[in-house]
């Protein structure tokens, strides 16, 4: 249901909503590994219209979905984007 409830804004205008959305699809998947819920949160991090909060916020939630799996997308996508 989260992931029904907050796709919507995870590309949202507002900075403020894809904050939200990001961390609450982080909370909420945290430890599943799921890439439907991965593949929505990464672009985000690619994103010219996301700001610094926002950018580190997706990274930490992508960390939580894929906690203890060794996802190597994630990894790859958080360092790159760091760089």
């Amino acid at each position: 249901p989260a992931l029904a409830l907050l796709s919507d804004y995870v590309l949202h205008n507002n900075n403020i909503m894809r904050l939200g959305s990001v961390v609450g699809l982080g909370l909420a998947y945290a430890g599943s590994n799921r890439q439907d819920v991965l593949s929505l949160i990464l672009p985000v991090l690619a994103d010219p219209k996301s700001n610094l909060e926002v950018i580190g916020m997706a990274a930490i939630a992508c960390g939580l979905v894929a906690i203890g799996t060794c996802n190597g997308d994630v990894t790859s996508t958080i360092l790159q984007t760091m760089m």
